[in-house]
């Protein structure tokens, strides 16, 4: 900001006039010195966020006597973070002295004002939000990170207002941020409250409370039904013969007609649920494990497909969202790779697909007129008859998700293996009740997601207040200008000349320890 844009009477520096810049210490480096180590606890890139500090994690580290009392943090300290993409790159906060003794680590950088010359949270309000373009700009690599050192912190041009305005800045910004934050909870409250409802919902679908059953209406109606029991029994039929004709077409794809009936013996019966834990069910209602019910239970491609920049979808886990695919951030493949690929797996309408890797656990069915590929983190599971919608919301509900997170193998990333997903135990009401549970069951969740997309709208206008209101603390626009406020150049001037003057003295350079004061 040039001095002519300047608010009256204030001022503009760099980081360095105003405040004492220091790195922190360096984990695992070698001493030579035999001066005694104890241990001490110490701030990393992790504990310092945008706006404030999580200390729920503070590690330790040894380190001298001498050490610990150059790096110690005071009260007021301003801490940076190094480097990192956007999120990471010069975030920080103020240290308020949570910990009667603490010292920072070689990524993190304190800032320690002189004389207060600026209060704490106007600096670390301005790093973290106008000192943000600086910070990438200047810290800019070669790649698409970033990262700071002493020399470009200390260059950061600072906006000094005069110190009584200060006052009036911080009160303010406070008193807006307090009233935002107090709306943010609120959205949040709801929206957690929302997550438990549609929870609820899920859980009294497939605990036979949503819809009347199929049972009630039957006795009430003098009709009769059938019941899911009779219907597992065509499932399993139908499950059968849907696999004699498969094995028939590729034997005979061999050139082999079989003389009898003994291939069929090969046929693999799905292992039934043990029940003799499991909670009573409605009338009309039985358990069934997904193997029983599917006529297809696999994943996606394993090999890395070929992208193409348009064509067919290609979705991995990240598409697959609770109750709809979602084609915002979509990779694609070529016709010819897609048709390659569905020589092994081609998807089909009412196909539930399951994110089964990184993020388990989602699930939807595909819709009409839908063309797609997968990878290897989407699990697709191929109902016997037209129960796409039900068995989709069946694995979103609790009883579902329990089992599912119980199965998932944490390696690098969770995952849930084809094996467990055809263990997964179901309850299965009869098939017209089926229908009409779905109905409901998806009107009240679209009437949930109605809620949930307005509620992170008014999220969205709610940060971009905050980034407005800090905007206009440091433009000079939040509060009035006092002609009577001593102009903040007249103290900037003043610490200049004490620090030119070194109180008659020339002034000694910070003897240096085990730390690291500059890192590019």
């Amino acid at each position: 900001m040039s001095e002519a844009c300047l608010p009256p009477q204030w001022a503009e520096a760099t980081l360095g006039e105003i405040a004492e810049i220091q790195g922190g210490i360096q984990k695992g480096k070698k001493r030579s010195s035999s001066l005694p180590l104890r241990d001490v606890p110490y701030l990393r890139v992790a504990n310092v966020q945008r706006g404030y500090l999580d200390l729920d994690v503070v590690q330790s580290i040894q380190a001298t006597d001498d050490e610990i009392s150059q790096l110690r943090l005071q009260v007021g300290d301003v801490l940076f973070n190094e480097g990192g993409d956007r999120d990471k790159l010069g975030r920080g906060w103020i240290w308020t002295g949570a910990l009667s003794e603490c010292i920072h680590q070689n990524h993190v950088f304190r800032a320690r004002i002189i004389d207060r010359i600026l209060y704490p949270k106007l600096l670390s309000w301005y790093g973290n939000t106008v000192g943000q373009q600086y910070f990438f700009d200047e810290g800019k690599q070669t790649t698409n990170l970033a990262s700071l050192n002493s020399s470009k912190l200390k260059a950061l041009p600072v906006l000094v207002p005069p110190q009584a305005e200060q006052i009036r800045i911080v009160e303010a910004i406070e008193s807006y941020l307090s009233r935002l934050d107090d709306a943010m909870a609120t959205l949040e409250r709801v929206q957690r409250n929302l997550k438990r409802y549609r929870a609820s919902v899920l859980k009294a679908a497939v605990e036979g409370r949503l819809v009347p059953t199929e049972a009630e209406l039957s006795r009430a109606e003098g009709r009769e039904y059938e019941p899911a029991s009779v219907l597992l029994e065509r499932i399993l039929v139908e499950r059968r013969r849907h696999w004699e004709e498969a094995e028939l077409v590729k034997m005979k794809a061999k050139g082999k007609v079989p003389k009898s009936d003994k291939w069929k013996a090969k046929y693999v019966e799905p292992a039934a649920p043990d029940t003799s834990e499991l909670p009573e069910l409605p009338v009309g209602w039985c358990w069934a494990t997904i193997d029983q019910i599917s006529l297809l239970v696999t994943d996606g491609e394993h090999l890395t497909p070929p992208r193409a920049d348009e064509g067919i979808y290609l979705l991995s886990a990240k598409n697959v969202r609770d109750g709809h695919i979602l084609l915002d951030a979509v990779d694609y493949i070529s016709e010819e790779t897609h048709d390659r690929l569905r020589g092994r797996l081609d998807i089909q309408e009412g196909d539930v697909l399951l994110s089964c890797s990184g993020s388990v656990g989602r699930s939807c069915t595909v819709p009409k007129g839908l063309v797609l590929s997968l990878v290897r983190s989407v699990a697709v599971i191929r109902p016997v008859f037209q129960m796409g919608e039900y068995i989709s919301s069946a694995l979103r509900s609790p009883f579902l998700q329990s089992q599912i997170h119980k199965e998932k193998k944490q390696t690098a990333q969770a995952n849930i293996f084809q094996g467990e997903i055809r263990r997964l135990v179901a309850p299965l009401p009869p098939l017209e009740e089926q229908f009409r549970l779905v109905e409901i069951l998806n009107n009240k969740l679209s009437s949930a997601e109605h809620e949930e997309r307005g509620i992170d709208i008014a999220k969205i206008r709610l940060r971009r207040l905050r980034q407005s209101i800090l905007k206009w603390a440091f433009e000079g626009r939040l509060v009035d200008q006092d002609p009577n406020d001593e102009p903040a150049e007249v103290l900037l001037e003043r610490i200049r000349a004490e620090r030119a003057a070194g109180n008659g003295k020339k002034q000694s350079r910070t003897r240096r320890v085990n730390t690291r004061s500059a890192t590019a």
